[in-house]
């Protein structure tokens, strides 16, 4: 059978994460050199692969032949059975990342419970009853709460813009079901300022605490006013800076130092920026335009403590 004839599931292909530069190169010059030497692994009712995504799409880009006798086709019931294979077949692997195996559990577990209809009592081999939840659990060795807080988290993920889940896939980005609901709630440049801002302080419950401050309720002045439209364009610009950390591209180890640099580049300049949002009416002038405020009648919280501020 012809290799365009096999498919891909966009849900079984990041189960497992996506390879990074190096992995990707390393693996093109091997398939250039050799071929392809190891099976592609299809769901064989649905001829979709489940095993060999990076290896199949390589190939077709570099015209590479995947003859019949490289695939090896398994039947499976369901896409849940399909999952635990995968989970079986990739979870002992040395590169395989703790955080993919968490996400392929929380991923089995919203699979099942669907097609259950929730999170049943079924009856196993053996007549007893088993919940869902324990069912996913023995399957993958972790217990039935790690099974449900990961099918949440999934589940969370899942409301994100698409490349917000990207980067959580890739990072990956800390945090529970909780935290990812809270960061869904933003539109979509915000939702990547605030997982780039996620390496700082606090993590992501920090970065999305230090997202949700608001500058303080306008009083009936201008002076207030103008603070307050200030403030707001600071911080937008802000967020904007530090999505930008998200799109900086890695590489090599030189590129990576000056990404390095960049990214430190990046993060000052968003530091620098929320350092002058408004923090109060100017203490010398009671909003009037003086000189200290340069004639804004308010002022950043440092200028504004050391003019006797408080």
């Amino acid at each position: 059978m012809g290799e365009n004839t096999l498919r891909i599931d966009n849900e079984f292909r990041d189960l497992l994460g996506s390879l990074g530069d190096e992995e990707r190169e390393q693996l093109k010059a091997n398939l250039q050199a050799d071929g392809l030497r190891d099976s592609i692994i299809v769901w064989d009712e649905h001829e979709t692969i489940i095993d060999g995504h990076n290896r199949y799409e390589l190939c077709l880009l570099l015209g590479i032949p995947v003859d019949d006798d490289k695939i090896i086709r398994l039947p499976f019931d369901s896409r849940a059975d399909v999952m635990v294979w995968i989970f079986e077949n990739n979870h002992g692997r040395r590169n395989m990342k703790r955080s993919d195996i968490d996400r392929l559990i929380g991923t089995l577990y919203n699979e099942r419970k669907a097609s259950q209809g929730g999170d049943r009592k079924s009856k196993r081999k053996d007549c007893a009853l088993i919940s869902t939840a324990e069912q996913v659990a023995a399957e993958t060795h972790v217990s039935p709460r790690k099974v449900q807080a990961e099918g949440a988290k999934v589940t969370a993920v899942k409301s994100l813009s698409d490349p917000a889940q990207k980067i959580v896939r890739e990072a990956p980005i800390k945090g529970d079901a909780k935290l990812f609901v809270e960061l869904a709630k933003y539109d979509d440049e915000s939702q990547l300022a605030i997982l780039a801002d996620s390496g700082n302080r606090g993590g992501l419950k920090g970065a999305i605490k230090r997202a949700a401050e608001e500058p303080e309720e306008p009083a009936a002045t201008s002076t207030e006013e103008s603070m307050k439209s200030w403030s707001t364009s600071v911080e937008s610009f802000a967020r904007k800076i530090t999505a930008l950390m998200s799109e900086c591209p890695a590489g090599d180890w030189a590129t990576d130092t000056r990404r390095g640099i960049i990214l430190d580049q990046l993060k000052a300049a968003a530091g620098s920026a929320r350092q002058l949002k408004g923090y109060g009416i100017c203490p010398k002038c009671k909003g009037e335009g003086c000189k200290p405020c340069l004639k804004t009648g308010w002022m950043p919280k440092t200028d504004y403590e050391s003019n006797g501020g408080r």
